[in-house]
């Protein structure tokens, strides 16, 4: 028995987030399990039904949760992040649609032994990519140079593209125009969507900043009137040609990114707590739509498809798209095997199927099924291959350099004596003098709010292995230590000890903070204190004699360590888990405190 239509939507949000925290528990991509979770909760055990619990709204709801996800998307798109390698960027999201659509296109018919125009429809579908997918994939692996923004900037921009090129198929399909002029046909929808979408884009973007600078909209209201503002804008593209809605709200998002006039840090932050809502919430409904049956009647045709897609097709699209560009050849490689698909052809495909379905287009049955293996197959494969792939090319990050958070001023000596003994450093601060400071004395510093997850995209941490938390706000450090941990390992992240928290104490949970740098001795007032009575910080080569002094024999100063160096630029912090290696020729950073200096 199906349960009501409540307790279906309260287990759609369950199953969603408890998915998503599996994969985080087991570091892979989420929207494996989703599916899984999807299909088990669908077909296999008929607790969800998609099209009963929702009806008529559900593909329009689908509908507009997938602008709402490529709003946010556009919202980290910065052109800074490009760094020479737009031209690239710019030819995969022209010329590379149309190579990946016909090549695509050829092996549906070849393979799966689709109809012609369904066939078509499907290389149309599947020009896109899965930038829900890519982007946790290049924060875990982290690749040198610009293959990570290329690839980010590609999954993001192409989706809108691939969305419209599928809906122009599919209205071609059923109008006079198809056979006779489609080429017309198909140019004229994409410069109807472009010049509908730019200028739609433009008049939002510019009325987001107006308000948002002249402070019209109280701040309770600024997530509300920008969600309103994306639907209009959508409503708006969208009534012109169908379809440009999510173009349109992508250009809008990158509008609002670049642009330097308004912070739209707490739009980033809760974006970013709707996008993962509705991510697996829609893999949840869309898979369990489908019927086990669907997808195994002509599985190995769908497994050999997706290989092909895989092995021939993709390095194809990139070859053609990046000849000439300054990418090196191993980037190129690195960019032409991770192209994995996620909610946009998932979503589009399920809403497309039911409409030729009930045209009576031959073989209509066969699109989703083939779209969501081609899903599973491509997350599984780059999900798996992607770190592996970074090591053989040689674009893998050596990881040994510090992040610092707080840029005052006795952390900048701090970086600054690291920075003089060979380790790179990267200085976070919320404080623009500081910041300013910090670049001054020759550090990459950034204004950004690391508890942002699109915000910390911005960060240069190629090379970045370590976390250190040095502001006065306890709170903040051990947040930055939570966000952060994932990508670093909980062994890396590092905090002060918090003000008024004893030594010994445990009034902190172990996994809910950082380690505790200075073996926990000192909390940020404590320093300041010592600093100010004359207390100073001091690098030296590691010796018998300091590590004498330092194990508590008589001497004129007591020298509480902070880190060492390695000649190899290894940095090991002394900690509440873990004391520094007692290696000759490595040199200690340590706070030298005067013995009247309780």
């Amino acid at each position: 028995m199906i349960p009501s239509p409540l307790t279906q939507i309260g287990l759609i949000v369950v199953l969603a987030t408890t998915a998503q925290w599996l994969a985080w528990r087991i570091r892979q991509p989420s929207i494996l399990l989703l599916i899984v979770a999807g299909l088990a909760a669908g077909p296999v055990f008929h607790l969800i039904a998609p099209e009963k619990v929702f009806g008529a709204v559900l593909f329009p709801a689908v509908t507009a949760a997938v602008a709402v996800i490529m709003f946010e998307g556009g919202l980290g798109l910065r052109f800074a992040d490009l760094e020479g390698a737009g031209a690239a960027v710019a030819r995969l999201v022209t010329i590379g649609p149309f190579v990946g659509w016909l090549l695509t296109a050829i092996a549906a018919r070849m393979i799966v032994h689709m109809s012609i125009p369904l066939s078509v429809l499907t290389g149309a579908l599947l020009v896109v990519t899965g930038p829900t997918v890519i982007v946790p994939l290049l924060e875990q692996v982290r690749p040198r140079g610009p293959a990570a923004a290329v690839l980010r900037w590609e999954g993001i921009v192409i989706d809108p593209i691939g969305a419209l090129l599928a809906l122009l198929v599919f209205e071609g399909m059923f109008s006079d125009s198809y056979g006779h002029s489609a080429t017309i046909f198909l140019v004229r929808g994409i410069l109807r969507t472009a010049v509908s979408g730019i200028a739609f884009a433009a008049l939002g973007g510019f009325c987001a900043v107006v308000v948002f600078w002249r402070d019209l909209v109280p701040d309770h209201l600024v997530n509300p009137f920008t969600l309103a503002l994306v639907a209009g804008v959508y409503i708006a593209a969208d009534s012109v040609q169908p379809e440009s809605g999510l173009f349109a709200v992508t250009i809008m998002g990158m509008i609002l990114a670049n642009q330097n006039r308004v912070n739209v840090r707490p739009i980033v932050e809760f974006k970013e707590t709707l996008r993962t809502l509705l991510i697996g919430a829609l893999f949840i409904v869309l898979s369990a739509r489908l019927h086990l049956s669907e997808i195994t009647t002509n599985l190995w045709r769908e497994i050999l498809f997706t290989v092909v897609l895989v092995v021939i097709i993709r390095p194809a699209v990139v070859y053609i798209s990046t000849l000439g560009s300054s990418l090196t050849k191993n980037e190129r490689l690195y960019i032409a095997l991770i192209a994995p698909r996620g909610i946009v052809a998932a979503s589009v495909s399920s809403v497309l199927a039911i409409r030729l379905e009930q045209a009576g287009q031959p073989h209509a049955e066969l699109l989703v099924p083939v779209v969501f293996a081609v899903v599973i197959g491509t997350v599984l494969v780059y999900g798996l291959a992607a770190a592996p792939l970074a090591k053989w090319l040689g674009l893998n990050t050596v990881r040994q350099g510090v992040l610092i958070l707080g840029a005052h001023n006795w952390a900048r000596r701090l970086a600054s004596m690291l920075v003089q003994h060979g380790v790179q450093v990267v200085m976070v601060d919320s404080n623009l003098l500081n910041v300013s400071l910090a670049r001054a004395a020759g550090i990459p510093a950034y204004s950004v709010n690391i508890l942002s997850h699109h915000e910390r995209q911005s960060l240069d941490l190629q090379g970045i292995a370590h976390l250190i938390c040095l502001t006065s706000n306890d709170e903040v450090n051990a947040l930055a230590c939570l966000h952060m941990r994932d990508l670093l390992d909980r062994h890396h992240v590092y905090q002060l000890r918090p003000c008024g928290e004893d030594t010994d104490s445990h009034a902190i949970t172990n996994h809910l903070h950082g380690l505790y740098l200075f073996k926990g001795l000192y909390d940020f007032n404590e320093i300041e204190e010592a600093l100010g009575a004359g207390a100073r910080f001091t690098d030296e080569k590691l010796s018998n004699e300091f590590l004498s002094g330092h194990q508590g024999q008589a001497q004129s100063f007591k020298t509480s360590v902070f880190c060492s160096v390695g000649q190899d630029g290894n940095v090991s912090f002394n900690t509440s888990e873990s004391g520094i290696p007692e290696v000759t020729e490595d040199v200690v950073i340590a706070l030298s405190i005067p013995q009247a200096v309780p």
